[in-house]
């Protein structure tokens, strides 16, 4: 295999990595998520104005501290789909960005908010682990989301959201 192709596979692995086990579900593989992760990995978010307004989303994140993000919001979703729309690999910078359709159904609400996601992934040497992932999150989906979390499925609710219960 080429690394060109070991690197867009570790790329698109490690954002389909973090699907529910069953889909329709919101149970994830935490030992599956972190198998892509090199011991030392960093997960950050982006963009630098979003990220003024969700303090928990700032700085950089290890594995470990990422699996306890996911765990603090799955239970809030009744589940999520996950589409790779692209990937472009930089093979002389082991990266790739990664081009992703978050479908996202918060509990009690039957409705998908659409969370477009660009990913950029920076792996090892090999092409076969994340060193870090910077994740750009659509602010106004995301705030979509939270208010729907917050509403508990309930569509006549008005909640002031500042859009940052997104991972």
């Amino acid at each position: 295999m080429s690394l060109y192709d070991k690197l867009h596979d570790t790329a698109k692995s490690w954002i389909l990595s973090t699907s529910p086990v069953t889909p329709g579900n919101n149970q994830q593989d935490h030992e599956h998520i972190l198998s892509h992760l090199t011991p030392d990995a960093k997960i950050e978010w982006g963009h630098a104005n979003f990220l003024s307004t969700a303090p928990h989303l700032q700085g950089s994140k290890t594995g470990q501290e990422f699996i306890d993000h996911l765990s603090k919001m799955a239970p809030m979703l009744e589940t999520w789909t996950i589409d790779v729309a692209d990937v472009c690999v930089d093979v002389e910078r082991k990266s790739a960005v990664v081009r992703a359709d978050f479908y996202m159904y918060a509990k009690g609400d039957p409705d998908a908010v659409r969370n477009e996601i660009l990913f950029w992934v920076y792996m090892e040497e090999k092409g076969e682990k994340v060193l870090k992932s910077t994740e750009f999150i659509d602010p106004t989906a995301a705030g979509a989301l939270k208010a729907k979390m917050m509403a508990g499925g309930r569509k006549d609710s008005k909640i002031d959201g500042d859009g940052a219960s997104n991972g």
